[in-house]
């Protein structure tokens, strides 16, 4: 029997066609994010931001794309399909990279 992470890592892979619907972004999950991502201030000293769970790279995107190219974006995302699209999605930003992996095992 699979270890319930692992189930939880399937089924956001098998979701990532439908992550994206507009239903999905209009929840209080989507709204409490975008709300959320507003409030994503980077001093000045930062220069890595790691984001585990990154999704489809959607915000990734937002946040990319309003801080300067010295930001490094590092998104860690275990559920393969959410990461291919992640990585396609953000493939024009030379500051972001998406790479398998979870939170459990940063070092």
């Amino acid at each position: 029997m699979k270890a319930i992470h692992e189930r939880v890592v399937e089924t956001y892979s098998q979701l990532a066609s439908v992550y994206d619907d507009p239903s999905n972004i209009a929840s209080c999950w989507g709204r409490v994010t975008r709300y959320s991502l507003g409030l994503v201030r980077l001093r000045a000293t930062h220069d890595t931001v790691v984001d585990v769970g990154c999704g489809t790279g959607r915000e990734l995107i937002q946040l990319a794309s309003s801080h300067p190219p010295h930001v490094k974006f590092n998104r860690r995302r275990a559920a393969v399909n959410m990461r291919k699209i992640a990585s396609a999605r953000t493939v024009r930003y030379p500051n972001v990279r998406v790479v398998d992996g979870r939170f459990e095992r940063l070092r």
